[in-house]
């Protein structure tokens, strides 16, 4: 009997370390409870004949999780048609033509990099709500391809710019954050301004930190300003980690925190205030 016991006990760790493996790689095929972008059935073609067909399939993978630190490392990746794709869009990319990526736009509506020049193009043309519009369609099969471990909510979700196929994911975010904070939903740019920055933050690619303090100014974050100002650390040096500065080296933070302080003052000298009148 104990021999059989620890048989089934092999099998089981067997079975188990399996579904792992398949769950790391394949985690995208997963159905998401949450979804960021909303499919908008009334502007944006079938996604079912452009996304497998024609333009190839772009997917997230788990490739490590640090159980010690609490973090889970993703990475996107890129099937043979879309690498074909991809190639393309860069050799139309290099001849500086702003037709050539409107025809590619045609070709494959949902390819990502497209979606994003050409959200530049007619940002440039004045068109800002078709802008808006490629911008989520970009973030939209993005998502269709997050892993299900993956979380817009949660802080333990690493992503390294250095590797090209997440830099998509980084832009599109970033714009879309840029795009919510003109229409003037400025609490949801600050908290996809903070996701942006905690995809990476010892690097912070795209310097978040410079307009995260305004979003938080904006939304009245008072508090978390001076919070995030006092712990958070900053590396000035890329190449060594251990050199951290405080975040207060960056002018807009020392204004910030300076306001931040201002309000927060404000605010809890109107409360004694009401506190006495309110005894009285």
């Amino acid at each position: 009997i104990p021999i059989i016991n620890q048989k089934n006990a092999k099998q089981a760790r067997a079975i188990k370390a399996r579904k792992n493996q398949l769950n790391m790689k394949y985690g995208h095929l997963q159905k998401r409870k949450i979804s960021l972008i909303k499919f908008n059935s009334q502007k944006w073609p079938s996604p079912y004949l452009h996304f497998a067909r024609k333009t190839g399939n772009i997917y997230m993978e788990l490739i490590n999780e640090d159980s010690k630190k609490g973090m889970k490392y993703f990475q996107f990746k890129y099937d043979k048609d879309y690498n074909i794709v991809q190639l393309e869009y860069k050799q139309r990319c290099a001849r500086f033509n702003p037709e050539e990526i409107s025809f590619l736009m045609q070709q494959h509506p949902y390819h990502v990099d497209t979606c994003l020049t050409m959200s530049d193009i007619l940002n440039k043309h004045g068109r800002l709500e078709e802008a808006a519009d490629m911008v989520e369609r970009a973030l939209y099969r993005l998502e269709t391809g997050l892993h299900s471990r993956f979380s817009f909510i949660s802080s333990d979700c690493r992503l390294d710019y250095s590797i090209i196929e997440n830099r998509s994911f980084f832009l599109a975010l970033w714009k879309y954050s840029q795009n919510l904070g003109r229409r003037g939903c400025v609490n949801s740019a600050f908290q996809l301004t903070k996701k942006v920055l905690s995809l990476s933050p010892l690097k912070d690619p795209l310097c978040s930190l410079l307009c995260l303090d305004y979003w938080g100014l904006r939304s009245g974050e008072y508090q978390w300003i001076l919070q995030f100002a006092k712990t958070f650390k900053i590396n000035i040096n890329n190449e060594d980690e251990e050199q951290m500065d405080a975040l207060r080296m960056y002018p807009n933070w020392c204004y910030s925190v300076a306001f931040a302080k201002y309000h927060q003052e404000l605010k809890e000298s109107f409360q004694k205030n009401t506190k006495t009148k309110d005894s009285k």
